[in-house]
């Protein structure tokens, strides 16, 4: 999936300045940033707290014409768990026995495009309908339960 969305944003890198030269067409580019909490809800408070912030970024291409724009854009996003808080969480679950816990990584790729189309384009206000699709990629860190010494990788 990677591929595929680096080989879209490549394709659509290379073939902006050729359509930024029709009339009423327009492109733009732009690099943002992306946070987020991982909630799990009440039952998982204590995990809630291991994660907390995750935070990446990633890439927007913009194509206008009068009232419809198309945005292409791919993010990435990373969580690590605190491993003190991890293995905090760990104790609580198995009390009076000796145990920590290692790695947990989660990161995030994603891709999408979305259409924004303009219904009433006054001066000042411009009200509009926006859609779109997009593929995201989720993968997880495996994890390692060390229980009295003895390391059981978990996955």
């Amino acid at each position: 999936m990677k591929r595929l969305v680096l080989l879209l944003c490549c394709a659509l890198l290379l073939g902006a300045p050729a359509l930024a030269q029709v009339p009423g067409f327009s492109v733009g580019f732009g690099v943002h940033g992306n946070a987020t909490n991982f909630n799990l809800g009440t039952s998982y408070g204590d995990l809630q707290q291991v994660y907390g912030l995750g935070i990446g970024g990633g890439i927007h291409l913009d194509f206008d014409i009068p009232f419809l724009s198309f945005r292409v854009s791919g993010d990435y996003l990373s969580m690590s768990p605190d491993q003190s808080k991890y293995t905090q969480f760990a104790q609580k679950m198995l009390p009076g026995v000796n145990v920590s816990i290692e790695g947990g990584k989660i990161e995030m790729y994603s891709g999408n495009v979305n259409l924004k189309l303009v219904i009433l384009p006054i001066p000042v206000v411009h009200p509009y309908v926006t859609g779109g699709a997009g593929l995201a990629q989720i993968k997880f860190q495996d994890a390692t339960l060390v229980l009295n010494g003895m390391r059981i990788p978990v996955t």
